[in-house]
């Protein structure tokens, strides 16, 4: 059974008919996951609801989509921004010093802010969490990531065949 668990291959697939086209850069340069995503089957579930960029204090963070500005203060002791994008996307980044301002709205690769001097939940590394909600639940930002997107295991017997 673990062979045949072990020989699965992992294959990038295209969005089906009708799905959303929204498409997300990477907020920040380079691009490096510190965390992934672990995304809880039920909401009061504990797990981590987005994922960790690595980066500096003081480096720029821009939309990773064209959206409208919804927050940009403090949640409890983190600066953070909100930006509510098309298809019902909602992006939340932390810890983050806004540049702008509720109402603002950016296109893609526009300037949100810079990484907060304050420690975030990757202390005593600096990084960036960028959550991402759809419809309301939290997805892995990955999943609708240029150059990444929803993978599907298929057997490793016939992979080429089922992959075209």
């Amino acid at each position: 059974m673990a062979a045949a668990v072990a020989c699965l291959a992992l294959v990038s697939v295209t969005p089906a008919q009708g799905a959303v086209s929204t498409r997300f850069v990477s907020p920040v340069e380079p691009f490096s996951v510190a965390r992934l995503a672990s995304l809880p089957a039920h909401d009061w579930l504990p797990g981590h609801r987005g994922i960790d960029l690595t980066t500096s204090a003081g480096r720029s963070v821009t939309a990773p989509a064209a959206g409208e500005v919804t927050y940009a203060g403090v949640v409890v002791n983190r600066p953070l921004v909100s930006i509510r994008h098309m298809g019902g996307f909602v992006s939340s980044f932390e810890p983050v010093d806004a540049v702008v301002r509720v109402g603002d709205v950016l296109g893609v690769g526009d300037q949100l802010g810079t990484i907060s001097t304050v420690a975030g939940h990757c202390a005593p590394a600096t990084c960036v969490h960028w959550g991402l909600r759809r419809d309301g639940r939290y997805v892995n930002p990955l999943d609708y990531l240029d150059g990444f997107g929803p993978v599907r295991l298929l057997p490793l017997d016939g992979w080429a065949e089922n992959a075209a």
